[in-house]
């Protein structure tokens, strides 16, 4: 799953709540990144890798902060452990969005 950036990310949370993102609508949602990152933590046998994503969202008068996070384990740094930690982090996001909004009512 690639969203290329957070603005992304949350337009597919949306969509997964049935609403249809266009550039014209007078509903808008601010999104402010505060983290998108990911990093290695070398062990004596495996890697870990690891991703945060965090930010800050507005949304027909309500703010509020959602956050991604994810530990995948691994033997050797390629991409594919970056990208499974990441992929995994993306879905704790979207996890965490759609718990903000049902708190939200929308």
């Amino acid at each position: 799953m690639a969203f290329g950036n957070e603005e992304n990310l949350v337009a597919e949370g949306f969509a997964r709540r049935g609403y249809v993102s266009k550039a014209s609508s007078a509903n808008r949602v601010r999104v402010d990144v505060e983290k998108f990152w990911a990093w290695m933590t070398p062990g004596m046998w495996s890697l870990g890798f690891e991703a945060q994503i965090e930010s800050a969202l507005s949304y027909r008068g309500r703010s509020f902060r959602v956050r991604g996070a994810a530990y995948n384990g691994g033997q050797f740094a390629k991409n594919a452990n970056w990208e499974e930690a990441y992929a995994m982090a993306f879905e704790d996001f979207l996890k965490n969005l759609n718990t903000e909004l049902d708190r939200s009512g929308r």
